[in-house]
């Protein structure tokens, strides 16, 4: 189970990682408004998988 967890912050800690790194070559001026709305999102994902 920990495991389970421990890859899925992996994947979860690469996949932002590959995001900011494509968005920081898309456009010069970085607008991270909207990375606390997409981080919450993750939690609730990962707490309503850790729930079943």
């Amino acid at each position: 189970m920990y495991n389970l967890l421990f890859l899925s912050a992996i994947i979860v800690a690469v996949g932002i990682a590959e995001i900011e790194c494509v968005d920081s070559k898309k456009s010069p001026s970085q607008d991270h408004s909207q990375d606390g709305d997409f981080l919450l999102w993750i939690r609730a994902n990962i707490s309503r998988r850790n729930r079943r």
